[in-house]
Order: C-alpha cells, then sequence, then structure tokens
C-alpha cells in the first residue's frame, strides 16, 4: 500500500530530485522559448538563415540579386536573408515602414487571440530560400547544428515558420536538458555527495543568461553540450584511467565539436595535454629519475605537440619585435575596464537598468569570487581538506579547462586584431558559457575551503541553499526585466 512516507522516501531519492530539477529546466526552457520574441535571441536570424539556406534544393534555378553583405546594425532590410525571414520580422516589429525594422524593437500587444498579422505570417506566402546574395550566415555553412537544424527545417517544411522556428527552439532546450544531467555526472564524478551535486546542478540551471541561451536558435548550445561531453570523459579518464570508453567519449566529443564550431579546437589542446598527463603519471613512479624531470619533460612535450599542431591558427606572424608590439597593442585594448564589466555582465545576465540591483549586482557577484579564489588559492597549497569537497586532480583539471578556453578566445580574438586593427569578437560572456558548470563548481570549492574552519558540513549546505535560492530570485528578476523590456 502507498503510504505518505513511501511518497516521502521516494521524494528524497537524489534519482528522483535529479529528473525534478531537469523536468523544471525543461519546462522552463519551453516557456522562454515561447515568450521571447522571435529572432530576438543572439544572430537567431542569421543562424536561422543558415539553416534555410542548407534547406534549399540543391539546383539554385531563381533569379539571384547581386547585393553588398552587410553585417552590420539591427535592420532586417540590410541583411541578405530569405524573404520569410524578412517579412515574419517586418509583419511583427516594423513600426514606421521596412527603414524601421528593427529585429530587437519592443514586441507590440494587440487585441484578440492572434498575435499581430499572424494570420498572414500562416499563410506562408513569402519564399524560403535566399535569393540575395552574398548569403548572411553564421560562420561556416556546414555545422553540425546547422546540419541538424535543416533536417528539422526539411521535415516541418510545408509547416508555418512559426511552427519550424520554435520547433528549433525546444531542439536547443532539449539540448540544454541533457547538459544539465552531465553536469550534474560531472559533479558526482569528482567527488561531490550526491546532495551537493544536486544543489550545485540546480544553481547552474538557474544562471539567467545560460537558461536564456539555450532557448535560442544557435549552434552554441550543442557546442556546451559537446564540451560537458569532454568534461565528463576527461574526469573518467582521470578517475579510472584511460579506456576506449572514456578516449571514445573525449574524442568524439573533439570531432562533433569542431564540426559544430571552431572553439572546440581548445579540447584538442586539452586532450594532448591530458594524454601526455596520463604518461607521465605512469612513468614518473617506475624509475628512479626525479619526478621534476619528468614533469618538465612531458610538459614540454606536450606544449611543442600542442604549438605545431595549433601552429595556423596562432597569430605568430612576422619577428619577434611585431608579434610582441601586436599582443601589447590587445592587451591595452582588452584592460579597458568597461570591457572587462561588459563581458561580465553578459555572463551572469544583469540587465543595464538604472536601478540598484543593475548597478550593484556585479559587485556583490565579484565579491563572492574575490572570498571564493582565496579560498581556491588555500585549497590548492593545503595538505588538508575538507572531505565533502574534491581531490585536487580534479580542481587542477577544471583550472586547465577554464585557462584554456580563456587562451583560445583570446587568441581568436587577438588574430582578428592584427587582421582588422580593432576588437571583433569582444569577448562577451557567452563565449565562457561551455566552462559555465566547471566555473561554478571551483566558486564552491573556493568558499567551502573556507568554510572547513567551522568544522561543519552543515554551514557549506547552508551556503549552497542560500545559492540556490538567491540563484533563483536572479533569474526571476532577469526573467521580469527582460519581459517589461520586450513587451513594454
Amino acid at each position: 500500500m502507498l503510504t505518505f512516507q513511501k511518497i516521502k522516501d521516494f521524494c528524497k531519492k537524489p534519482q528522483t530530485i535529479l529528473i525534478l530539477i531537469l523536468l523544471v529546466f525543461f519546462l522552463k526552457g519551453l516557456l522562454l522559448a515561447i515568450i521571447l520574441p522571435i529572432f530576438n535571441g543572439y544572430d537567431e536570424a542569421r543562424h536561422y538563415n543558415t539553416i534555410q539556406y542548407l534547406a534549399e534544393p540543391q539546383e539554385k534555378n531563381w533569379p539571384k540579386n547581386e547585393k553588398d553583405k552587410s553585417a552590420d546594425g539591427d535592420l532586417v532590410q540590410r541583411f541578405n536573408y530569405s524573404e520569410e525571414i524578412k517579412k515574419t520580422a517586418e509583419k511583427i516589429r516594423c513600426v514606421g515602414g521596412e527603414d524601421k525594422c528593427n529585429l530587437y524593437a519592443n514586441n507590440i500587444f494587440v487585441p484578440g487571440f492572434y498575435g499581430k498579422n499572424e494570420a498572414e505570417i500562416n499563410n506562408r506566402g513569402w519564399k524560403q530560400y535566399n535569393d540575395d546574395y552574398p548569403v548572411n550566415i553564421a560562420g561556416k555553412a556546414d555545422s553540425l547544428y546547422h546540419q541538424i537544424g535543416e533536417k528539422i527545417e526539411k521535415l516541418l517544411g510545408e509547416k508555418s515558420i512559426l511552427i519550424r522556428f520554435y520547433t528549433l527552439r525546444i531542439f536547443s532546450v532539449f539540448l540544454g536538458t541533457i547538459a544539465i544531467f552531465i553536469f550534474y555526472l560531472i559533479l558526482k564524478n569528482i567527488g561531490f555527495s550526491p546532495k551537493h551535486s544536486l544543489l550545485i546542478t540546480a544553481i547552474i540551471s538557474f544562471q539567467p543568461k545560460f537558461s536564456f541561451y539555450y532557448s535560442y536558435v544557435n549552434y552554441d548550445p550543442l557546442l556546451i553540450l559537446l564540451f560537458a561531453f569532454f568534461i565528463f570523459g576527461a574526469i573518467l579518464s582521470i578517475k579510472d584511467g584511460l579506456n576506449w570508453k572514456n578516449l571514445s567519449l573525449m574524442i568524439s566529443s573533439i570531432v562533433f565539436g569542431i564540426w559544430v564550431k571552431g572553439t572546440a579546437l581548445i579540447l584538442l589542446a586539452v586532450f594532448i595535454f591530458l594524454i601526455f598527463a596520463v604518461i607521465y603519471k605512469k612513468v614518473s613512479g617506475k624509475t628512479k629519475v626525479n619526478d621534476k624531470y619528468w614533469f618538465g619533460l612531458f610538459f614540454t612535450i606536450s606544449f611543442s605537440v600542442i604549438m605545431i599542431t595549433f601552429q595556423k591558427h596562432l597569430p605568430l606572424i612576422g619577428n619577434f619585435s611585431e608579434i610582441s608590439t601586436s599582443f601589447f597593442r590587445y592587451f591595452l585594448k582588452n584592460i579597458d575596464p568597461e570591457l572587462i564589466v561588459l563581458s561580465s555582465k553578459t555572463y551572469w545576465g544583469i540587465l543595464p537598468f538604472g536601478n540598484w540591483i543593475s548597478l550593484h549586482l556585479l559587485e556583490v557577484v565579484w565579491f563572492i569570487q574575490f572570498f571564493s579564489l582565496l579560498g581556491l588559492i588555500l585549497f590548492i597549497f593545503s595538505k588538508n581538506k575538507p572531505d565533502f569537497l574534491p581531490e585536487k586532480k580534479y580542481i587542477f583539471f577544471f583550472i586547465l579547462m577554464i585557462v584554456a578556453l580563456q587562451v583560445g578566445i583570446r587568441l581568436a580574438d587577438w588574430q582578428y586584431f592584427i587582421k582588422y586593427g580593432k576588437l571583433g569578437l569582444q569577448t562577451p560572456g557567452r563565449y565562457f558559457f561551455p566552462n559555465i558548470a566547471i566555473h561554478i563548481a571551483l566558486v564552491f570549492v573556493g568558499l567551502g575551503m573556507l568554510l572547513q574552519y567551522f568544522k561543519k558540513e552543515k554551514y557549506f549546505d547552508l551556503v549552497l541553499a542560500l545559492s540556490l535560492v538567491s540563484m533563483l530570485a536572479f533569474f526571476m528578476y532577469h526573467l521580469l526585466s527582460t519581459l517589461l523590456d520586450f513587451y513594454l
């Protein structure tokens, strides 16, 4: 017989709580995907146009218009998109004619069940292919994400653009739900208890900008998932040693990741370093030679292999003096406090409203991370650690991933700077989402290390619980502020 105690025991099981976290994330993602205006996410129109471009017939026998390839501004008509994308945006958001058709303008409320011009949009009277060339596409048109999107687009080819577009958004939410599950497995396998793993996973799932990003049509949701798979495979390798399962997981993550976006080349560099680290661990303990010698040797070899492998991707053109001068100029551009603040705000989702939260929330976040950094340094150099925190080897790997992503993105930005003489990427916060799980895990490792002086694990539980409530409140603030901005 089903009793209250049995229901209570069932609800307390980690598996039940994990399913609840995943369900809440998925439903929250559906809500965001539906209520966020069409084409309003980062480069959504460009990504959707790329998918439509791939879905076009192979024989393009229609007349083509040669135009300039604009990449600036928010006005839809400036871009070489399909007629359907332009007209849909125009019918939903244009105020005062085509020249006022801004992708990021506020939505307009109209009376009745249907949205503004929805019946006309559903009639599918516009061309779904590109006749303005060169076509504005996102990155390389053969990205794995866009090819999967092409299959969805073709499958629903007879449906309205609203159905096709929002189905792609739901696909992103599905990818995010899998990523949250992998985050939990990563946290649990590095030594966090099931309770702590669930709390940190829930905190990550409510990070505002991360939640919003997984409701957009964009190739980054798939890239973040593949980063998670790679990190999980690496953690298992560090924990259990290399085997065909872990190697397969990491190698497939690298291959598919590069197929999605060039950022995944970072995973290849980390993989090379990880392989040499495993070799070093096996060799160093079996000889009489000093461990420092072996460490220096294998570090030098792995670094050299990485440099040779990525030679064509490094901005090392010219003599040493030219490279140094270019780097110094790039460095000076990047230490601009406004850029640093902007990058951090776009990572955490702090919106530019003139209230106290918008003005001071970043200071609170940096204050917490400052003490976490102190705790992390103490964790690394201390001989003792709290039992409820992971082993150091996993933390070293997490730090390696953080550094690798930072270096990879900065090198790409520096390369652009050399070519065009200006900052092109400007490192917005979303570029660092592939490491969001390990970033937040490191924050709590640092805080947990400081809490060891209280000698009670319950204080760490309390910090995690308060952090979850705070992140949930932050998410709700971000959601409500965004909706007010979009619809009023």
